[in-house]
């Protein structure tokens, strides 16, 4: 999970952000790391269950002969209470930045367990979810979102999710498949470009909406939905999507590309695309960051400095690219050629923009890595962050810890 990449110099105003509207920025959301179930007990500050509040619950967790988390993850930063999610699989706490941004320490529940072994394997509990794979201490996913000037987004009762994926996140979709089309044009004699006269491969898109949700430990009932990347075949006669220059409203069972995308569609191993998380309650409920909890006196993080994707097996990091392309801007640069030579050089890097902007940090750096080339021991597949620190002595360090077996958790720190 460490990085050895330095972003950027970010610059800008604090609006600044990827593709979207008028009073909308696509923004960097959370990361998801998965730890042991024991990791959410006794955090300091809230219940044995890791999510009541009150009391350090290290001290009636060793009276009951329960493992709590260890000492050197209870210090790593401050916790905020998380909850239980709707399918009850999984339980989580969150790390609050002051950017905006926030990191999800998730656990699968010993009933997801349970029900895996119920239902011999049937695609229930933790056998049959999309993280159930990936081993404890992993980065197993990263996520998206649109932030609304003014509040975030998010408004009961008002289809506020429904209504981000419509005007933001489908058109992603549309434009991929527009611009894979266009490449892959044959020519007069009926060859594809660079030769060949298939359909031009599959490409990697958004898929539909699905609804999620969460209860807090204080009783507020959280709403949103996700939208995962897929892989999806565009020669298929029923993954044609609109045109984004078609101005008319389509039915959300009726989208065409992004609902045919969800229907036909592979979801890409996890991690290699953001996901989407779009709030249907207000984002301010989910991420309470601007009340309490975002100083972390250990590591003095602030946000997120970098996330590093590998490209797993089976996975183009040309449509990754594509795909990023459409999601994120290529960061910053002087007009004329020195614009010119940066993107050169940063072709395969885009600017991660925070909720916040560049109030607290610079903007964030995502990367396509080799993992041949890379110097420090990843896998294909792997995601690697880093973090932005306040605490100018502590730039540079590397914290973390051991999770079990040949698994840690590890944090590059770099300056803001």
């Amino acid at each position: 999970m460490s990085s050895s990449l330095q972003p950027g110099s970010g610059g800008g105003s604090k609006k600044k952000g990827g593709r979207s509207g008028e009073g909308r920025r696509v923004t960097l959301d959370h990361i998801v790391v998965l730890v042991p179930y024991h990791f959410l007990s006794g955090l300091p500050g809230l219940s044995a269950s890791g999510n009541g509040g009150g009391a350090d619950g290290t001290a009636a967790q060793a009276a009951a002969g329960q493992e709590a988390a260890p000492e050197w993850f209870r210090e790593l930063f401050t916790f905020s209470p998380g909850g239980r999610h709707a399918d009850g699989l999984t339980e989580n706490v969150l790390v609050l930045f002051k950017s905006g941004v926030y990191l999800e320490f998730i656990a699968f529940t010993p009933e997801a367990a349970g029900a895996t072994a119920a239902a011999g394997g049937g695609g229930k509990g933790r056998q049959g979810h999309k993280w159930g794979g990936f081993a404890e201490g992993s980065v197993v996913d990263w996520a998206v979102t649109v932030f609304h000037d003014g509040g975030g987004g998010g408004e009961s009762g008002t289809g506020a999710a429904k209504n981000d994926y419509d005007e933001v996140v489908r058109p992603i979709t549309q434009r991929v498949l527009l611009g894979h089309r266009r490449h892959h044009q044959p020519d007069d004699e009926g060859q594809q470009p660079g030769g060949g006269g298939g359909g031009g491969g599959q490409v990697v898109v958004y898929g539909d909406l699905i609804p999620g949700g969460r209860t807090r430990p204080d009783g507020v009932k959280l709403e949103w939905a996700t939208v995962p990347a897929v892989r999806l075949d565009p020669s298929s006669s029923s993954s044609s999507s609109p045109s984004p220059s078609e101005k008319e409203a389509t039915p959300v069972d009726r989208r065409g590309g992004a609902a045919a995308a969800e229907a036909e569609g592979e979801q890409v191993h996890p991690g290699q695309a953001p996901f989407w998380c779009v709030d249907e309650t207000p984002r301010e409920l989910r991420v309470p960051y601007a009340h309490a909890g975002t100083e972390h006196a250990n590591t003095g993080a602030v946000g997120v400095a970098s996330v590093q994707v590998t490209p797993a097996p089976g996975v183009s990091a040309g449509d990754l690219g594509r795909l990023y392309d459409e999601v994120f801007a290529r960061g910053d640069g002087e007009d004329g050629a020195e614009e010119e030579e940066k993107k050169k050089n940063n072709n395969n890097k885009w600017a991660l923009s925070a909720p916040e902007g560049t109030h607290f940090h610079r903007d964030g750096v995502l990367e396509l890595v080799d993992a041949a080339g890379h110097e420090a021991a990843v896998a294909a597949g792997d995601v690697v962050v880093a973090l932005y620190t306040d605490k100018p002595e502590l730039a540079g360090k590397r914290v973390g810890g051991k999770v079990d077996g040949d698994r840690a958790i590890w944090f590059d720190l770099v300056g803001v």
